[in-house]
């Protein structure tokens, strides 16, 4: 609930739209599902090492997945973990593209923390978001971004 209260009135109509527990499978509906990236966890983290955790989330904030690299000790709650697909990436996403008429295109949204590094890369219709470690060179992760755009791109 903490996280509602600080992104205001906008979360609300976020939340609204994940808490909905029926799923209305129109025509378009279902053809973006098909065109949902065939992606997992361990296809991401065999991009780089320094990859701690992997997520997958719809622009709608529905998630597919959310993962700790086995052997991996994880830093943040897996409750956290889940609000940055379902709420928070979605809602940084949306505050970053506000630019895109201007600047073009937003590629990748990384956030360095003191003790791990957050990346989100934006897909068409879903997003992927991985916290790397710390020490990972922030030059490396614009190639990071690419692997997963290319490891996520719809197979076929």
């Amino acid at each position: 609930m903490s996280y509602l209260r600080l992104l205001g009135s906008h979360a609300e109509h976020i939340f609204n739209l994940k808490s909905s527990t029926k799923l209305n499978l129109t025509h378009a509906s279902t053809s973006r599902l098909k065109a949902m990236p065939q992606v997992t966890p361990e296809e991401i983290f065999e991009i780089d090492p320094n990859i701690r955790w992997a997520g997958l989330a719809t622009r709608r904030g529905r998630v597919v997945f959310s993962k700790m690299k086995s052997g991996v000790e994880s830093i943040t709650p897996e409750e956290d973990d889940r609000m940055l697909l379902e709420i928070r990436a979605q809602y940084i996403t949306e505050i970053c593209e506000q630019v895109n008429r201007w600047a073009g295109p937003t590629d990748f949204i990384a956030m360095s923390h003191e003790k791990f590094i957050e990346l989100i890369v934006i897909l068409s219709e879903t997003y992927v978001c991985v916290t790397l470690e710390k020490s990972m060179p922030t030059k490396s992760l614009e190639e990071i971004a690419n692997s997963i755009r290319s490891v996520a791109s719809p197979k076929g």
